[in-house]
């Protein structure tokens, strides 16, 4: 009698703090296997400045949710969530997604929230005014380790298209953070944090909020810096290969 692998999951990928799906492109080229199938979220501005950081996030996650629903039909599903994306991802998977296997964080923003000081928030909220190519290319190498020119371009990009509204929702959001993270995770699959050289959301900072969860790997994806799926692709796809492997089903025949 032999082992059979069940079916491959279904990745759903939700983008970070001013990005946008194209920042998937990279892994996804290292995944063959798991890439047709493949969804990357786009998510949507709430529009409205009365909510608190807390309701955005849920607002988001919604959509996160909703799109598992519409995508995978009953499929296994593998969520993936970068930086802010790593928050929501965990809200939506804490909700509750049919057929969901496992969740992958990398470099995630913990859900409890990023309280900055106040110099740091105007900086911030400086930069998600930025029109100009060059200026947010630097931003972004700032907290990269190799990231290079046709990355940051992918990411100015990004930048652009997010404008400053809802780049400044979206900081809101991922700084206040969510009630959530103040507890033991809701989520009750298994879970993979992807750390990096990131000098933001560091390898020990990522050690610590770990803890929160039940069934957890921390892995680490060496070269990188904030952005692992532009900065080292391959080593982020073999981790979310290794993670998919080990959770992935069996059955006898």
């Amino acid at each position: 009698m032999s082992a059979v692998r069940g079916p491959a999951p279904r990745l759903v990928l939700v983008h970070g703090y001013m990005d946008g799906p194209a920042v998937w492109q990279r892994v996804l080229d290292h995944l063959d296997g798991l890439a047709p199938t493949a969804t990357c979220v786009q998510l949507a501005p709430i529009g409205d400045g009365q909510r608190s950081s807390a309701e955005l996030l849920e607002a988001y996650a919604h959509q996160v949710h909703a799109e598992c629903a519409r995508s995978a039909s009953g499929e296994p599903i593998v969520l993936v969530g970068h930086s802010m994306g790593g928050a929501v991802a965990e809200l939506a998977a804490a909700k509750g997604i049919e057929a969901l296997m496992g969740l992958v964080l990398v470099t995630p923003s913990p859900l409890r929230g990023v309280p900055l000081p106040t110099d740091v928030m105007r900086r911030f909220a400086t930069r998600a005014a930025l029109t100009d190519r060059n200026e947010i290319r630097a931003g972004k190498r700032a907290l990269a380790v190799g990231l290079d020119a046709a990355a940051q371009d992918i990411l100015a990009t990004a930048t652009l298209e997010t404008g400053e509204a809802f780049a400044l929702e979206q900081l809101r959001a991922w700084t206040g953070g969510h009630p959530q993270g103040q507890a033991p995770s809701q989520v009750d699959v298994p879970v993979q944090i992807v750390a990096t050289d990131d000098k933001f959301f560091t390898a020990d900072l990522l050690r610590q909020e770990s803890a929160r969860f039940r069934d957890v790997t921390l892995g680490h994806v060496a070269g990188a810096g904030h952005w692992p799926h532009l900065e080292q692709p391959a080593l982020l796809a073999a981790a979310i290969e290794g993670f998919i492997a080990r959770i992935r089903p069996t059955a006898s025949r």
